[in-house]
């Protein structure tokens, strides 16, 4: 069964975008095929914002659980010195040039991995990699991103 939260992105976001956009991802992908892509792809581009609001992009792995996609971070990385100051995000999530999901949202740093064994968090990346870094005894904290903001694209080809 498709998120909701994905769907109601989805058919928000197109309805709402300008018309260049709305021509531009005019090959959307269906909400069904959004998550099955959010689950195959095992990287992604998580973009934060610096104290002097210019970007930060940082490539990593990612799991993707009913609607809302999650990351790791290290305390003392950028990535985490900037969502402790911004929530505010982007995310790419590409295949080549034949797929490719653009969102926007907010980001919550939901605790450290050793804590959260048990959260979605935990099962969504042991489901998807076979390891969660809790389970190494890793210092990392676990990342919740919350689209409001979804684009996507597919090929014809």
């Amino acid at each position: 069964m498709v998120s909701s939260l994905i769907s109601d992105v989805l058919h928000a976001t197109i309805n709402k975008a300008a018309p260049l956009s709305k021509r531009v991802f005019s090959r959307a992908m269906e909400p069904e095929e959004v998550e099955m892509f959010l689950n195959e792809e095992k990287t992604a581009t998580l973009v934060t914002v610096k104290p002097n609001c210019t970007p930060h992009a940082s490539m990593g792995s990612f799991s993707y659980y009913d609607g809302k996609l999650y990351f790791y971070s290290r305390k003392d990385s950028a990535r985490h010195r900037n969502l402790r100051r911004n929530s505010h995000v982007a995310v790419t999530v590409v295949d080549q040039w034949r797929r490719q999901v653009i969102l926007e949202g907010d980001a919550k740093i939901l605790g450290v991995t050793t804590e959260l064994r048990s959260h979605v968090a935990a099962d969504s990346f042991r489901e998807k990699y076979e390891d969660f870094a809790g389970d190494r005894e890793s210092s990392s904290y676990v990342v919740e991103v919350t689209p409001n903001k979804i684009f996507t694209y597919k090929s014809q080809g």
